[in-house]
């Protein structure tokens, strides 16, 4: 079902958290999966791009090259600014502060739009997806629940005040279930 999600975005987006621990594809193996734009939120520019699963998979023509999401003092390698360069992915500098997170995450949506992407699935991890459900950015929440949910293997979610979805959908397959809804806006009836 992911892949099948992944298909209707531009792009997919973790955190650095992400990529240190898991080495993700960031593909689609549902249709054309080389169109999807991996987007990598690093604000310390902690990783190695050069070394991972996704230059390999730009090099061998499966994928896009990421756009990469740093802060704008951060310093980045030499030799992963000439391989973006060269596989036309990017560092997006931006003036991120810890303080408003809130707004960086305007800053990062707003940067991509302005490079056509209007479609971004976020996959993780929990310090993204906490953050992005506490700020007003999201328009409807997908939760896929495998066998692996909850406890220490599982994503630690859990925003510092309750969510509310609105038109609940479910769908239940083999080893997995989704849920897909809207969420009201805190204050808004439900």
């Amino acid at each position: 079902m992911t892949h099948y999600l992944r298909a209707y975005h531009d792009a997919i987006l973790v955190g650095v958290g992400t990529v240190l621990a898991d080495d993700p594809k960031l593909n689609c193996r549902y249709g054309n999966f080389s169109k999807i734009r991996p987007v990598v939120v690093d604000p310390d520019a902690k990783w190695d791009y050069s070394k991972s699963t996704l230059c390999r998979l730009k090099n061998e023509g499966t994928g896009l090259a990421p756009f990469i999401f740093v802060n704008d003092d951060a310093t980045t390698s030499p030799e992963n600014e000439d391989i973006l360069r060269s596989q036309e992915g990017a560092y997006c500098r931006l003036p991120m502060d810890l303080s408003n997170r809130a707004n960086n995450w305007l800053l990062i949506l707003n940067a991509l739009h302005n490079v056509g992407v209007n479609s971004v699935m976020i996959e993780g991890g929990a310090v993204v997806i906490n953050e992005l459900l506490q700020s007003s950015v999201v328009d409807s929440v997908v939760i896929t629940i495998g066998p692996v949910f909850l406890g220490k293997d599982g994503l630690e979610v859990s925003p510092a005040s309750a969510r509310i979805l609105g038109n609940v959908n479910w769908w239940r397959g083999e080893t997995d279930s989704v849920m897909a809804g809207h969420l009201i806006p805190e204050g808004q009836p439900h």
